[in-house]
């Protein structure tokens, strides 16, 4: 069952009180149209019973007929129509209808004003037009169903304000909604402003080379130099194991027997030199040569920054180079 259908249950309870109950009176023609009435919200002819028991009512000025033209109201899902009748009948404190059904009359009330609140629009500028829900408003508080409420605020010479406001339900003290219309000078003024600003950082902004293409250059200028003197510690590693070796070679008394060096201390040292150096020169040519290729290729891969734009330079790159009796590399570009 729905929320609505529900309502409808509860509010149907207090309504048909008034038949059978200790209050009752004799059938005349307008008690006749009130049963008529409650006979149609029991069938659910609603807005049949809501013009019912409004002729009752603007016939007779009965409580008892605003109430229950109230009940129609909201089983129709006119919250705001009908909290403000049945709250109407509800005061008439010197009914002997509503004294006697006062108890289950004020529970249906109770729940009727749970969908209903009340939502005041102030505005800094007298006389400004106020909208809610597309219904020109001149006078607040405002009874409104609860829940989302559309609010539009316009005076000439200010922007017009829109906002969506979310009204609780609760009668006894309403929402307030502060609403601050900005005039349309200052609307376009502050525009403006807002454009030079931009437009002024824009052009201080100063031109420079991209960090991630700076870092590119730095690393590869150190990558190619540790690896060119990795290089270098290679030829030299490799000149002293010659030289190391070429002593062992040319020295008669030196030899190895068993893998176990022969003829004294010198040919023992230039032994030891022979290994050591070729292991230098070894990891000199491998890291060095490592470290310049990857210099080479971060150099290459950084891009270059001119004016206002980020580009890698025409041509750059790497290449094999032939010659006569020579392989070599070449590298290309612009750095």
């Amino acid at each position: 069952m729905s929320e609505v259908s529900q309502a409808v249950v509860s509010v149907g309870l207090a309504l048909v009180l008034g038949v059978g109950s200790a209050w009752a009176q004799p059938v005349s023609p307008i008690e006749q149209q009130h049963r008529r009435g409650i006979a149609m919200l029991r069938q659910g002819q609603n807005e049949q019973a809501l013009g019912v028991f409004r002729e009752i009512y603007e016939r007779t000025r009965e409580p008892r007929a605003l109430w229950r033209m109230a009940t129609a109201e909201a089983a129709l899902g006119r919250w705001v129509e009908a909290e403000g009748h049945m709250s109407s009948a509800f005061g008439s404190t010197s009914d002997a209808w509503i004294r006697a059904e006062r108890t289950a009359l004020e529970a249906t009330l109770r729940q009727v004003q749970a969908r209903v609140g009340l939502l005041t629009v102030r505005c800094n500028v007298t006389g400004a037009n106020i909208e809610v829900d597309g219904r020109s408003v001149t006078s607040f508080p405002l009874r409104v169903l609860a829940g989302d409420v559309r609010v539009r605020v316009r005076a000439d010479g200010y922007q017009d304000a829109e906002a969506t406001v979310s009204v609780p339900g609760n009668v006894e003290q309403a929402f307030v909604r502060e609403v601050e219309l900005l005039p349309v000078a200052e609307a376009r003024r502050v525009v403006v402003v807002e454009s030079l600003v931009e437009r002024t950082s824009e052009a201080r902004r100063p031109t420079e080379t991209p960090r991630s293409a700076s870092g590119l250059r730095t690393g590869g200028f150190i990558a190619l130099s540790v690896g060119a003197a990795g290089l270098a510690t290679g030829v030299l590693g490799l000149v002293l194991r010659n030289s190391a070796a070429t002593r062992f070679n040319e020295n008669l008394g030196c030899g190895m027997s068993g893998g176990a060096v022969q003829g004294g201390t010198g040919c023992s040292d230039d032994a030891a030199a022979t290994n050591t150096m070729g292991t230098v020169s070894l990891i000199g040519f491998i890291a060095g040569g490592a470290l310049a290729a990857t210099g080479v290729v971060m150099l290459v891969a950084a891009p270059t920054h001119r004016g206002n734009e980020r580009a890698s330079g025409p041509g750059r790159g790497i290449r094999i180079a032939a010659g006569p009796g020579q392989v070599g590399i070449g590298i290309g570009g612009s750095w």
